[in-house]
Formats: C-alpha cells, structure tokens, sequence
C-alpha cells in the first residue's frame, strides 16, 4: 500500500500543469501497487470525473475530509474554500460511486466568536452526514494566527462542554457505520504483528480497504498480505471482528 499524501493534496500538479486525478491515473496505469490510499485532502478542488477513479478495486475508498465546523458562518470567519451544503454534496458524490465508502473528517469546536446558534448549526451537520470518524478538537489560540485577533473567544467550560456534546455524537456515527459492515466482504491488509493467545492461535490487526481497523484470529501468516475477510461482528472494546474464508 502507498499513501499520497501532503500539503494542500487537492491542488496537487498546479504548479506543474497537471492534476491529482492524472497522478491517480498514472499510478493505476504505469504500476501494480495493489491500494492506493489518499490522505487528508481539503474538500475542495476535486473534479467531475474524480470519484469515478474509485471503480478501480485498487483505490481505496476511503477520504478524510477536514470539514472544521458544520457552520457556514463559522467557515466564512476561518477563510475556508467550502461552504456545508458544498461538503455534503461532495459526501452524496464519494456514497454514489460506493455505498459503503468510508468519510472521515476534523471538527473544531469553541473556534472565536461561535455562539450557540452556530455550534447547534454544527452539531445538525455532523449529524446529518455518516461519518466513520471524527477527529474532534478545542479551539486553542496560537500566536501569530489571524484567529487569536478575533474577538469574543469562546470560555475553556463552554469549549469542553461542546466537545463533549460532539464526542457523544461522534461514538454513536462510528458504531453505526461499523455496524452498516456487518455482513460484507472486505479485503484487509494485515499491518499488525501476532500476538499468541491462550488457545494457540493468533491475533492479527489490519485495515480494509476503506480504512477500518479489523482483527481476527488465524494460525496463517498474514503480516503485510492483503486477503479477503468477512466483517462478523462488532463490539466497543475490541472493534470489527472478521473471518477469513
């Protein structure tokens, strides 16, 4: 597996005259890399034709999406490229081309200035998209940034008090989109050494090809193959459990 990954991913070639779909091309056309997974890239500049690269089996459907706050206003005040109603539409492109195509995203709560209102506004977002996962964050000013001039910072109880708010939500996405899995047939590859259970046999950790971390417990050597598995269960401690057949 190779990751692409780096500043501002979306606008990749700009410089150069060229495209992240044509890398993504290349990369499917010239190599054999058996998954090509993108990391975080901001929701912006992707193409008409960009998730219909995601037919290959080859590229993982999977796409963290730093959304930062479920407010327009609030993403107005930190000079974002996207507006709500444009990070759902690029949701309902990525569910289209794959159901069970895998979001995930970063939210900052208590950013300067975020009223009630807009933190309702935040959370009636966050709620209305399937997140896999949600990397959530207290706003903490930084010297040297535009937001630290803003006014009106929100106080350290209401920034820990919404976080927790959003925290609760964020578990019950997670379960629910692990739980949509149950049943399916995934490829996994096995990063994770064995660790030897009572029984003999072995316990493996990997990741989908939609990015979930799975384990399962097999006397094979599966450490850096990719194998297909079958999503059986899932549970709070331990995660998704699979077979393999």
């Amino acid at each position: 597996e190779v990751v692409i990954t780096g500043v501002h991913l979306g606008g990749y070639g700009s410089d150069l005259g060229v495209s992240l779909d044509q890398l993504l091309i290349a990369l499917l056309e010239k190599t054999t890399i058996p998954r090509i997974r993108l990391g975080s890239i901001e929701p912006w500049n992707f193409s008409s034709k960009f998730f219909s690269l995601f037919t290959s089996p080859r590229l993982c459907p999977h796409l963290h999406l730093p959304l930062q706050s479920g407010s327009d206003s609030i993403l107005k005040r930190m000079i974002r490229r996207c507006t709500v109603e444009g990070y759902k539409e690029i949701v309902h492109q990525a569910l289209e081309e794959n159901p069970s195509f895998h979001i995930s995203t970063d939210i900052i709560v208590g950013f300067p200035g975020e009223t009630e209102e807009e933190f309702s506004q935040t959370l009636k977002t966050i709620q209305e998209i399937p997140f896999g996962d949600m990397h959530l964050f207290r706003y903490s000013p930084r010297e040297g940034t535009a937001a630290v001039r803003l006014r009106n910072h929100v106080p350290n109880a209401i920034k820990k008090q919404r976080n927790q708010v959003l925290h609760e939500v964020a578990a019950k996405k997670k379960e629910a989109f692990m739980r949509s899995l149950i049943g399916q047939k995934r490829f996994v590859l096995w990063e994770r050494d064995a660790k030897q259970q009572q029984d003999g046999s072995l316990l493996w950790r990997g990741y989908t090809d939609n990015y979930v971390k799975v384990y399962s417990h097999s006397k094979r050597p599966l450490f850096n193959q990719i194998t297909m598995a079958q999503v059986m269960a899932y549970d709070l401690d331990h995660g998704l459990r699979v077979e393999i057949p």
